[in-house]
């Protein structure tokens, strides 16, 4: 793969399109970094300088090759104290199709509520006509063995910690993909027929079995009507080498 790093940048942006002319990532911010993918190795990469601002200056980058971190094996838990985390990436676009590098998930207190035993979480704020948001995991190695998802899940009225309910449009769901994204799979959806805690809960643990070598999972966020607004959280992200469930609710021999 290959590594773009903007060095110094005044008044110009810089484009990188294939050799049809097809964008493929612009960066616009002093110091960006960004990963050119989209292409394979022998294409022609065209480098478009323009100015978007009130003056042009020089402007200096680099192109260097990156060779991808191999994916993780789990065990592996990401609690999003920290935002976003490490090998962790945003996009935006229909489902199934993430592109970019940005969307609208954030930061903060699990729940809306700053003495929530969770701490920080990760958050999308479901409102409005134009909600198609993406927070994508790393990859990860779950060849040669059985592995456990684990995630916790809160739903809140906008900036609240009051009970929500997701409005008729409103979703987000769970995919995985095994093909570097080319295709997805949903393992889990919240809407408006789903009843999620405002003081947060455990989602169903999924069993992941038979997946290969280079695995990724993405919670999608959707809404393209202005009706509820509401905070969705995502905390405590853990995939396990055995289950965090209780496989029963009767312990023998418990009082």
């Amino acid at each position: 793969g290959l590594r773009f790093t903007e060095l110094d940048l005044g008044g110009p942006g810089i484009v990188i399109r294939d050799a049809t002319g097809t964008e493929i990532t612009c960066a616009q911010t002093l110091g960006d970094e960004t990963l050119l993918t989209g292409w394979d190795i022998g294409d022609d990469l065209i480098i478009q300088i323009y100015d978007y601002g009130t003056s042009v200056s020089d402007v200096a980058f680099c192109i260097e090759e990156y060779t991808p971190p191999a994916p993780m094996v789990p065990n592996y838990t990401e609690t999003f104290d920290t935002y976003l985390p490490d090998r962790w990436s945003e996009a935006s676009g229909a489902y199934g199709s993430p592109t970019g590098a940005s969307s609208s998930f954030t930061s903060d207190d699990f729940v809306n509520d700053s003495s929530n035993s969770n701490g920080l979480s990760a958050k999308i704020n479901i409102y409005g006509t134009s909600i198609d948001e993406y927070l994508i995991s790393p990859e990860f190695n779950l060849s040669g063995s059985d592995y456990f998802l684990n995630f916790d899940v809160g739903l809140t009225v906008w900036n609240s910690s009051n009970a929500a309910s997701l409005g008729a449009d409103d979703y987000v769901a769970l995919l995985v993909t095994q093909d570097g994204g080319s295709t997805w799979t949903e393992l889990d959806r919240w809407d408006s027929t789903t009843t999620v805690s405002e003081t947060g809960s455990s989602a169903s643990e999924k069993v992941l079995s038979g997946y290969g070598d280079t695995v990724q999972f993405a919670f999608y966020a959707f809404s393209d009507t202005s009706n509820e607004d509401n905070d969705f959280f995502i905390d405590n992200f853990q995939i396990t080498t055995t289950t965090l469930s209780t496989s029963t609710n009767t312990l023998e021999g418990f009082t």
